[in-house]
């Protein structure tokens, strides 16, 4: 084989190592939205309960996760231990997760990367 040819083979073999690559990628893709779309629809499924009336506001209450004494110092010390430079003392007042939804960010996983960044900058 002369260089030519060796250059060409090579050139073809580059270029289906990425159409099937990117073609890979599409299916993935797809396959992803698909399953997005189908949870996205069991949760409309089992979120929405059928209403037997109107909730006491004791059954309200019983909702609500109970915070303990202990996991309010376990954070409170978290927090403590990462605005130990030079900042005043914090005081934890409430702790309630948050949600996605509320947050503005699709995912979780998003809400944690800005959380970091906004730490960061916060040290700096």
């Amino acid at each position: 084989m002369t260089t030519g040819e060796n250059l060409l083979l090579g050139l073809q073999t580059l270029l289906l190592g990425m159409a099937v690559t990117f073609v890979g990628l599409l299916i993935l893709q797809g396959v992803m939205k698909l399953m997005a779309r189908f949870s996205r629809a069991k949760r409309r499924d089992a979120g929405a309960p059928v209403a037997s009336g109107p909730l006491a506001p004791a059954d309200a209450q019983a909702e609500l996760p109970i915070r303990h004494d202990e996991e309010i110092a376990a954070i409170s010390a978290v927090m403590a231990m990462l605005t130990a430079e030079d900042e005043p003392p914090m005081q934890v007042k409430s702790v309630r997760p948050v949600d996605p939804a509320t947050a503005g960010v699709s995912n979780i996983w998003g809400l944690a990367g800005r959380q970091e960044i906004m730490a960061s900058r916060r040290r700096a």
